[in-house]
């Protein structure tokens, strides 16, 4: 225990210290247009590595005193919420901040619309979840575990505020938010493993820290002087979205589905043991995932702007996200896979020891994961949500058939591979199936080709030497 509170201690001063040296390190930038971006994606970053260090940590104690049964349903809890949550969301968020990004003086009327459409959505798809539920679900503890994770719900349209943040380049107040959630919610986190809680408690603590979120972020967006009794609601601007939200809702809702129904068909056709142990690994792969959303929610406003200086410079920015991301994908994947089993063993123990091999299928789908992430906010900027549903549609009926067919075959294996197959599918390969989409499918694969010409510059290099 002391050990893994020690590694946690010093990522934590690791993060402090990022942060304090981050403004001066900015100040030195001489163009305020880069700088501003390069100031915000660092504010993102760093909040990212200190809330993902802490939930990693914390994991830790939870996975190892809930064991592989019960940490699997702590997951499963939130799987109804996850798959459903963007019915919650209504696709706004990249709408809502591209309207904010482009009219500025409208924004109480963007962000009051806003507001009571995400009520109206929260509310609606809370009851939905209870209703499935009740039916789908025979046992009573596990109803309540579902119903007691998806009050979540109810605290999402306070993350329009987030949204007025992100499109203001100002993710610092999101960061602040976030953290003091993270922190709190960690802290009990621990407090309930010393004191041998049940696990209803840690489904409890899904809602409270979502409650927590909505709450700071109230709180740093009033003490910015802004207010939200001058919000408004604006039926025009009902009638604006919704030509949008619905393609970018059901895109949305069909990538969770195929992201989470690995879970819930591993509940049914397989064992509890194996939905913690694939859980397991899902929980160190998933952040992974996130730092292509975190760069592309702090670098969107400037795709955006990109693509009002001329169409061939918003191209070029897109380009260079590819190429970035799948570097960093690719490194990461390879560092994985030769350390699966020491981090395993030393995160998690014995009893998860199975993990490692889902680990590392889960971590070679990231490069198609972080294509994807650019692909559909480049499908939402060029007005191509409908593709973005075609693909996603697509992932999904994969990642549904090759789970019924390996999850019996091979077991966990079986359902990381069926989620590797659909992602590279939904993410790239379908893309190439259209037209409208094959110029996406383009850039991705330039991103490759890049990968390959630098492995040859450097080979040459190397053998030069």
């Amino acid at each position: 225990m002391l050990k893994y509170i020690y590694i946690h201690s010093v990522c934590v001063v690791l993060i402090i210290i990022l942060q304090a040296v981050q403004i001066p390190f900015f100040n030195k930038i001489k163009s305020p247009h880069i700088k501003k971006y390069a100031t915000n994606t660092g504010w993102v970053f760093a909040d990212f590595f200190l809330r993902q260090g802490l939930n990693i940590i914390v994991g830790i104690y939870v996975a190892r005193y809930l064991k592989p049964e019960l940490f699997g349903l702590l997951s499963y809890a939130s799987v109804y919420m996850q798959i459903l949550m963007p019915f919650a969301l209504l696709g706004l968020n990249q709408v809502v901040i591209r309207e904010l990004v482009k009219n500025e003086i409208d924004k109480d009327k963007i962000l009051g619309t806003a507001f009571v459409l995400k009520i109206c959505s929260s509310i609606i798809t809370l009851t939905i979840i209870v209703v499935l539920s009740i039916i789908f679900e025979n046992v009573k503890s596990l109803q309540l575990y579902i119903i007691i994770a998806s009050v979540s719900l109810l605290f999402s349209p306070f993350q329009i505020i987030d949204y007025f943040f992100q499109a203001k380049v100002q993710s610092k107040f999101i960061v602040y938010s976030q953290q003091i959630a993270s922190i709190t919610t960690a802290i009990v986190r621990l407090i309930l493993v010393l004191t041998q809680a049940k696990l209803t408690a840690f489904v409890l603590l899904v809602a409270v820290e979502s409650f927590i979120v909505a709450v700071s972020l109230l709180f740093f967006f009033i003490l910015k002087k802004y207010s939200v009794k001058k919000w408004t609601f604006d039926r025009g601007l009902v009638s604006m979205f919704k030509k949008e939200i619905i393609q970018i809702l059901l895109a949305s809702f069909f990538v969770s589905l195929y992201v989470r129904i690995d879970q819930v068909m591993l509940r049914y056709l397989a064992t509890d043991k194996d939905l913690g142990i694939y859980t397991a690994a899902v929980k160190l792969s998933e952040p992974f995932y996130v730092v292509a959303t975190l760069l592309l929610s702090s670098l969107f406003p400037a795709i955006v702007n990109g693509l009002q200086i001329s169409y061939e410079e918003y191209r070029k920015r897109i380009q260079k996200l590819y190429n970035l991301l799948l570097w960093i994908a690719i490194i990461c994947s390879i560092i994985i896979t030769l350390f699966s089993s020491l981090i395993i063993d030393t995160i998690y123990g014995i009893d998860y020891i199975s993990s490692k091999s889902v680990l590392i299928i889960y971590f070679w789908a990231s490069p198609f994961v972080f294509l994807g992430v650019v692909a559909g906010n480049a499908m939402m900027i060029e007005k191509k949500q409908k593709y973005s549903i075609i693909m996603t549609c697509l992932g999904a009926i994969t990642n549904v058939v090759l789970n019924f067919i390996l999850i019996p075959l091979y077991g966990v294996n079986g359902a990381a591979f069926a989620t590797l197959i659909s992602y590279a599918g939904a993410s790239y390969f379908f893309n190439f199936l259209f037209p409208q989409t094959r110029m996406i499918f383009l850039q991705q694969s330039k991103g490759f080709l890049g990968l390959s010409d630098i492995y040859i510059k450097i080979k040459t290099l190397l053998k030069s030497k």
